[in-house]
Order: C-alpha cells, then sequence, then structure tokens
C-alpha cells in the first residue's frame, strides 16, 4: 500500500479528490492537508509516496513546498494540481524531479488515471533497485558474510577495535564507522515458505531483506546485520555523513516507515522493535539483550501476526518489570524456552515442536522421574502452554480433544518420553484449534475496529490512526475489513457517519455546521454534500421531514 498526501486550501477540493481515491480503490492510504504548513508537518511524521499538491495557496506555495519534499524525501512524486494555467507556474514545476501537472478543471478519470500511472512508475523504479540489487548479490554476499561475524563476536562481548583487527575488517568493509553510534533494530520475519526448504532459502530471504531494506532507507543510512535465525534479525544503523540535503528527516520515524515500506514491498510479515536513540559501541550488548527481552515480552502480550514497528526508548527497555521479561542467563534451556514461547504465540506449532525436542534433548542424561531440573523445566513449559490458553480462553475448546491435568499432575506419566509426547499432542490439538479459529479472530478485529470508529467518529480517522490502535499494518487492515465486510473502510466511516448525522439531526437542535463538525466532516458543505450523495436530500431536508 502506497501512501499519497492532498494538499490544498479549498476544502471541497480535498475532500472530492479523497472520496475519489476511496472509490476508486487503488489500495491507497489517504492523508489530508489545507495548507502548506499542515503539508510539512505530515512530511516529518509520515514517509510518502505521492503528493497531490496545489500550486498556489496562501502562505507556503505550492512550489515552496515541492522544494521541501524533494529535500525530505526525494523519491516522492508530485501532481500538481491548480486551477491556474499559469506558464510560470508550469514552467518551474516542470523543471522539477518526480512531477507531473494537472488542472483541476480535468475530468476525475483523467486525475485517477494520473495517479495509477505514478503509481505504476514508482513500482517499476521499485523492481529495477531490486533487479539491480539481485545482480550484485555476489558483492553483497562477500561483504555480508565478514560482517555477520563482526556483529556475532560484537554480541558476544569483544570490542569494536579488537573484533575488527582479528578479522582484518575496515570501518568501509563492515559499513560502519567506530566514532559514531548506531540505531538498533530487532526484526522478527514471518516468513511464508516453508522451512524445511533448507539453507538455500534461508540465503535468499537474508538477500531480499536486506535488499529491501537497503532500497528502503536511500541515501540516508549505511549499516549492517546478522541473521540471529530463520525468523530474526538485527539491524545496526548508522546516519551517512554524506548525505547533503538541507532537510532530513527524524531518524526514527525514517527507520519505522522504511520497516512498514519493506513489509509492504515484500509481502511477507515483519515485526520491528527499533530502538528510539543511538546506541554507543560498549552499550551494544546490553541493548541488544533489552531489544530480545522486551520483544519476547511483547510476543507475549499480544499476538503478533501482521507487520508492525515499535519505536521503543531506552528507559523502556530499562524500566521493565521483572515479571515482563525472562531472565537474562544466556543459558541454552532459556533461551530454548523464549523461542518455544514465542513461536507458540506466532502460530509457528512445527517450531514448537522442534524447541520442545531439543529441550528434551538437553537432559537426556537423566532419565529419572524424579529429577528437579527436568520436573522444573517440564513445568517452566507447561506455564507457557497453560498461559496460552488462558490468554485465549481455549480451556473447553481443548478438553473435548485432550486433558488439561497432565499439564500439572506430572505423576500421570512413568517416563519423560510420555510426558513429552503429552505435550507434543497437545500442540497438535493447539494447531487444530488455531486453524479452525482463524475466522473468529478476524471478526474480533473487525469488531474492534467498528467500535473504535464508533467512539471516535468526531476525529479524522485515518487508516494510519486504524492501524494504530488495533496494531496491524495498514495494507492488511485495509483489505481484510473489505473483505470481510464488502464495504471498504472509507465507505463505512461515512456510513456510520452519516448514521450518526441523522440521529442528531431528528433528537437535537444543534446546527447543522455543529452536527457536521462533531461526527468528523472538516466543513458544513462537504457534508451537506456527502449526506445528500447518500440519503437523496440535504441535512435541512432531512430534519424538517422528521419534525414531530
Amino acid at each position: 500500500m502506497y501512501r499519497i498526501l492532498i494538499v490544498d486550501d479549498e476544502h471541497h477540493v480535498v475532500n472530492w479528490v479523497s472520496s475519489l481515491l476511496e472509490q476508486a480503490d487503488l489500495n491507497l492510504e489517504v492523508l489530508k492537508a489545507y495548507k502548506g504548513s499542515d503539508a510539512l508537518k505530515i512530511l516529518t511524521e509520515h514517509r510518502i509516496d505521492i503528493v497531490l499538491l496545489d500550486i498556489k495557496m496562501p502562505g507556503l506555495n505550492g512550489l515552496q513546498v515541492a522544494d521541501y519534499i524533494h529535500d525530505y524525501w526525494p523519491s516522492c512524486r508530485i501532481i500538481f494540481l491548480t486551477g491556474f494555467n499559469d506558464f510560470d507556474f508550469i514552467y518551474k514545476a516542470n523543471k522539477m524531479k518526480h512531477t507531473a501537472y494537472l488542472l483541476k478543471t480535468e475530468e476525475d478519470h483523467v486525475l485517477l488515471a494520473e495517479i495509477a500511472s505514478t503509481i505504476h512508475d514508482i513500482e517499476k523504479e521499485h523492481r529495477l533497485q531490486l533487479q539491480n540489487k539481485i545482480a550484485h548479490q555476489k558483492d553483497f554476499l562477500l561483504q555480508y558474510w565478514p560482517q555477520k561475524e563482526f556483529i556475532k563476536d560484537l554480541l558476544a562481548g569483544k570490542t569494536y577495535d579488537k573484533v575488527a583487527g582479528s578479522l582484518q575488517l575496515t570501518p568501509c568493509s563492515i559499513n560502519l564507522e567506530p566514532s559514531r553510534p548506531v540505531y538498533l533494530a530487532f526484526c522478527h520475519v514471518k516468513w511464508k515458505d516453508s522451512l524445511s526448504e533448507g539453507e538455500m532459502l534461508h540465503l535468499n530471504h537474508i538477500l531480499m531483506l536486506n535488499q529491501t531494506i537497503e532500497i528502503a532507507i536511500q541515501e540516508y543510512f549505511q549499516y549492517a546485520s546478522i541473521d540471529l535465525s530463520r525468523n530474526n534479525f538485527l539491524f545496526l544503523f548508522q546516519k551517512n555523513n554524506g548525505n547533503t540535503t538541507t532537510a532530513k528527516p527524524d531518524p526514527t520515524l525514517f527507520l519505522k516507515e522504511s520497516f512498514n515500506a519493506a513489509a509492504a514491498q515484500l509481502q511477507h510479515s515483519i515485526s520491528t522493535l527499533l530502538c528510539t536513540e543511538e546506541v554507543s559501541w560498549p552499550s551494544l550488548v546490553s541493548v541488544y539483550e533489552s531489544l530480545q527481552d522486551y520483544f519476547t515480552s511483547l510476543i507475549n502480550r499480544q499476538n503478533l501476526s501482521q507487520s508492525y514497528t515499535y519505536a521503543v526508548t531506552p528507559k523502556m527497555l530499562s524500566s521493565l518489570a521483572p515479571s515482563d521479561i525472562s531472565s537474562k542467563s544466556k543459558t541454552f534451556i532459556q533461551k530454548a524456552l523464549h523461542d518455544f514461547s514465542h513461536d507458540l504465540y506466532q502460530g509457528e506449532f512445527s517450531r514448537c515442536r522442534i524447541s520442545l525436542r531439543e529441550l528434551q534433548k538437553s537432559y537426556t542424561q537423566s532419565k529419572s522421574m524424579h529429577s528437579l531440573p527436568l520436573i522444573e523445566l517440564y513445568f517452566s513449559i507447561s506455564t507457557h502452554f497453560m498461559k496460552y490458553i488462558v490468554d485465549y480462553n481455549l480451556n473447553e475448546a481443548i478438553s473435548t480433544f485432550i486433558g488439561l491435568y497432565p499439564l500439572y499432575f506430572i505423576n500421570e506419566f512413568d517416563t519423560w518420553d510420555k510426558a513429552f509426547d503429552y505435550l507434543c499432542r497437545l500442540i497438535s490439538v493447539l494447531e487444530q484449534l488455531n486453524q479452525s479459529s482463524e475466522k473468529d479472530t478476524t471478526q474480533r478485529l473487525i469488531d474492534t475496529i467498528k467500535q473504535y470508529i464508533t467512539e471516535h467518529l468526531n476525529s479524522e480517522l485515518t487508516l494510519t490512526d486504524l492501524s494504530e490502535a488495533v496494531n496491524y499494518n495498514p495494507s492488511y487492515l485495509s483489505r481484510i475489513f473489505k473483505k470481510q465486510t464488502g464495504i471498504s473502510l472509507f465507505d463505512y466511516i461515512n456510513a456510520e457517519r452519516i448514521s450518526r448525522a441523522k440521529l442528531m439531526l431528528r433528537d437535537t437542535d444543534l446546527p447543522i455546521n455543529q452536527i457536521a463538525d462533531t461526527i468528523g466532516f472538516d466543513t458544513s458543505q462537504y457534508f451537506s454534500i456527502v449526506f445528500k450523495k447518500t440519503v437523496g436530500i440535504s441535512p435541512r431536508e432531512y430534519r424538517q421531514q422528521h419534525l414531530i
């Protein structure tokens, strides 16, 4: 999904174009601004792909905003939309990169065709960039493996200088300078491909993710990365001193939007935890461990099945209560328990079975049912199961297939093999229930969205607002809502607003402009247009018809 910003001082023009785009189903997230300064504020808070920009506006005019856009988001496309066939303005606009020009008098289909063409150009450029990256895969891998060993040694507690010296690496080959701090991002990717397809697939995943991130961050950052496992990655970003643009995006915002853009491009679920402040090299290990623990805690509290990027401050990482995170012991047992819990909440049941058997093998030297370490391990695993079952209210559903008392009554088994076989059977039951409950989960999401809309009708209710409210990727949210309800989010919001307006017109004496404001319309004029289009008569006529 791409993000488009409409900028015009005429409210009805902005609302007309917004409505047009929603109905055209171009899979766009639409943002609106009614003056140049508002547009700049949005541009500093969001990554924008396309801007529909009025040229003649009070205050900052369109050309001034365009200059800022080219500095801030150089790959952003601009379509100048104006009511004036002014040669001087057109001449200046056409000299700018990634720009087009349309008169407001053009037919709707002309505007939509220009936007569709612009989307096609963006996608074509992305494909070309990716093809270029693919053509240089060998060069990437030659650089990636030394970087991986470098980061691996750093995470083991070694200093930058010691690692670089032992591996005979230079800052240039590492991509990161020892004199400057870095931003850390812990990234979990839920690949759609089967894990059984081997190392070649994993290598392709590494290439895909890194190449897509590299395209997304443009020239603003240099970076290095490491694959911690098949699904988990750590990225180290450093601001590029070579960037000479006068306006620079907020680094955290830019990185957050870059991961969101990468998720949309790859079409795999990417959940990312981004530290909002730069980290010094000596602090790297502690912040990395905190990010890991925080991410595990986040997974345990929320079933992250869709792409989302979480920005956390060092204070948030350091203030976690002991009950929120697991121990920071680096033993294999505790890491395997972390992985097991993570995979359980992610619905990766095949990985759960692998983790379970790895945990069982870790105590092969002990067969006694009275072994305290094994008893402790079993009940640790049982605790994860019971928490999951309680969180998702599965007690009654599970009891139809398998008893739960062996989770807390270990005397049911005479060997550990039987005990772990029971846990594997429980995983199979949970997997079966998970598949059958996907529809229920989706319906709960739809109900949550509808409730949020009902409670916030007086707000603008952008797709970004809704996605942040329910922690889902905007593109997925838009698609799943329309698929489940048969109506777009935009149309549903307008329908709810009109329904509320009818009630207020019948039951109150509030002025029409106040009603329009209360239900989230920018102007009473636009409210009247939408109301008449939906109901068939104006708000005033509707009120008169329902006078008692």
